[in-house]
């Protein structure tokens, strides 16, 4: 394969949170200069110290040139400790777009992502997606559930409502509100009355708020690799960033028996912490 097709892919890889992993390059290579129809690379990580994010990724050979797409990976949220809980779901990737390493883990752990959509008209649009973990489609994929901007979720005056101080200066107002649409749980510093102090907060389209945490320190294990395996069957390409029609319609209103109770850390301390998992 030309070093030029092996230099999108690996962008294609960068992009989706891939790309600092210098065995998954090293297998990357040594794959492209076959000539089957197509392989799998498998990575893991811990982004937490009470999981393991377990990835296939697929490559298929074009049909017309001498070269592979990267077009989908399986991801496994694994918990060691309790099995019962494991989550699995495929992402599919369309011309380098798509839902990266790090937010599948974060789709998995059930907080939403902020992503650009296509829909079948070709119109793009920006929308929330989170999974449906009490349904899934007729691939064994649990159905994505999509809050767009007719829904209402505004983040941006969401967080106002809290005495936030890195929503005080324009810099770290940006890189705050950046890793919250990724689904990430982002530790910030609540300036209290009395004391500031450090708490959890992720984003919450489906309720219109924010997740409220109590700070506790998480140490993040370095990313491995996992064994080359032999290569798979190809089993076709779907667009990540094309609406999918079995997406559900929300409604613009949850339901009031399942709105997530605001945090009274603004109008005055709490009198105890709810840890919510």
């Amino acid at each position: 394969m030309e070093s030029k097709y092996l230099k999108y892919l690996r962008d294609d890889m960068k992009y989706l949170g891939f790309g600092d992993n210098a065995l998954l390059d090293q297998q990357l290579e040594i794959q492209t200069e076959g000539t089957a129809e197509g392989f799998e690379l498998y990575t893991d990580a811990f982004f937490d110290e009470d999981t393991r994010l377990e990835v296939k990724l697929y490559f298929r050979h074009s049909d017309k040139e001498n070269r592979y797409f990267f077009n989908k990976f399986d991801a496994l949220l694994v918990y060691p400790e309790e099995p019962a809980r494991n989550r699995a779901q495929t992402f599919y990737v369309f011309k380098g777009k798509g839902v990266t390493f790090k937010e599948s883990f974060n789709l998995l752990q059930g907080r939403s992502v902020y992503k650009n959509m296509i829909n079948m008209d070709g119109e793009k649009y920006k929308a929330w997606i989170k999974l449906d973990f009490g349904e899934k489609d007729v691939h064994d994929n649990y159905k994505i559930k999509q809050y767009g901007l007719r829904y209402g979720y505004e983040l941006e005056k969401v967080l106002e409502k809290y005495p936030i101080k890195e929503l005080q200066q324009e810099n770290t107002k940006a890189e705050l509100y950046r890793s919250l649409q990724r689904g990430n749980r982002q530790s910030v510093t609540f300036d209290k009355q009395t004391k500031s102090e450090k708490m959890y907060i992720e984003a919450n389209p489906m309720f219109k708020t924010i997740n409220i945490y109590p700070h506790v320190v998480k140490v993040a294990k370095k990313i491995g690799s996992l064994p080359l395996l032999p290569s798979p069957e190809d089993s076709g390409e779907q667009p990540a960033d094309v609406a999918d029609p079995m997406l559900e319609e929300v409604p613009e209103e949850a339901p009031e028996d399942e709105r997530v109770l605001q945090d009274t850390l603004v109008k005055k301390p709490p009198t105890r912490k709810r840890i919510r998992k």
